[in-house]
């Protein structure tokens, strides 16, 4: 049996996970607690541990809100600054989008126009211009969709998805391992039970 001191050193120290699954296939090779005694002092361990994550979580959060403070407080900061430079952004390139349309429409020839389609200016700036498509809208909806059905347009309906959360509350397995729905009393044999492990967990 392990004394005091080496369980401390091997609680903090050691490097090895052991899988679940290998203890619930019944290897006990890896099982190091096997009194209560020591079961305690791996509990002690475990507190400890969970105590520093969460005191090392505290520290990190209390940094992070204060991050967080300073990043409200520079964006509150540019909000104010770009604001004002923004809507002056706007005014002047209304003003060179007007100078654009008005010298396009003014163009005496097709050729013209085509040289005005892209103006450069210094600094940077360039004025573009190009035809859009053709939009779309439906003025007459009945007849639409009398049109999209004869055709064979209409998108097919979205079967609606079955409650399974709520109908997991109604049901229980029968002796046999059949699954009754409680509410109906029927026998639903398009489902199947899975039995599962027993969990352990560490509270």
């Amino acid at each position: 049996m392990s004394n005091s001191k080496e369980l401390v050193k091997e609680i903090y120290s050691s490097p090895e996970v052991v899988e679940i699954d290998e203890l619930n296939e019944g290897d006990n090779n890896n099982v190091k607690v096997s009194t209560l005694d020591e079961a305690a002092r791996y509990a002690y361990g475990l507190a400890e541990t969970r105590k520093s994550i969460k005191e090392f979580q505290e520290v990190a959060e209390k940094e992070i809100d204060k991050w967080r403070s300073k990043i409200a407080e520079v964006e509150e900061w540019l909000e104010a600054v770009l604001t004002p430079l923004k809507a002056k952004e706007e005014h002047l390139a209304t003003h060179l989008q007007l100078f654009h349309i008005n010298q396009y429409n003014s163009a005496k020839t097709e050729k013209e126009q085509k040289k005005l389609t892209s103006i450069k200016l210094p600094y940077g700036v360039t004025l573009k211009s190009r035809a859009q498509a053709d939009k779309f809208e439906v003025a007459d909806v009945p007849t639409y969709r009398a049109y999209a059905k004869e055709n064979d347009l209409l998108k097919p309906a979205v079967e609606p998805d079955v409650n399974w959360a709520e109908l997991k509350k109604n049901l229980a397995v029968n002796d046999d391992g059949r699954v009754l729905d409680k509410s109906t009393g029927e026998f639903l044999d398009f489902i199947k039970v899975v039995p599962q492990e027993r969990k352990f967990e560490v509270k």
